[in-house]
């Protein structure tokens, strides 16, 4: 992974480790071959957030006068 994102090693670890403990990603090791981590999306959250998503969409369609102001 460190390759194709052109990371440092320890940048790669930290991210999926935050994704990890929000559940984002899932990892499992095989066990014939301790030696890698094999990483997907956790699909139950992909859902949860493609709702959530869905929902704040169809928010901004029924009342896009109320606009926030972020700094």
């Amino acid at each position: 992974m460190t390759e194709q994102l052109g990371l440092p090693q320890n940048s790669v670890s930290h991210h999926l480790r935050v994704l990890r403990e929000q559940r984002l990603i899932e990892s499992r090791r095989k066990p014939e071959d301790q030696r890698w981590v094999y990483y997907r999306l956790n699909p139950d959250e992909m859902d949860r957030l493609a709702r959530q998503f869905q929902y704040w969409a169809d928010m901004a369609h029924l009342a896009p006068e109320h606009e926030i102001l972020c700094p």
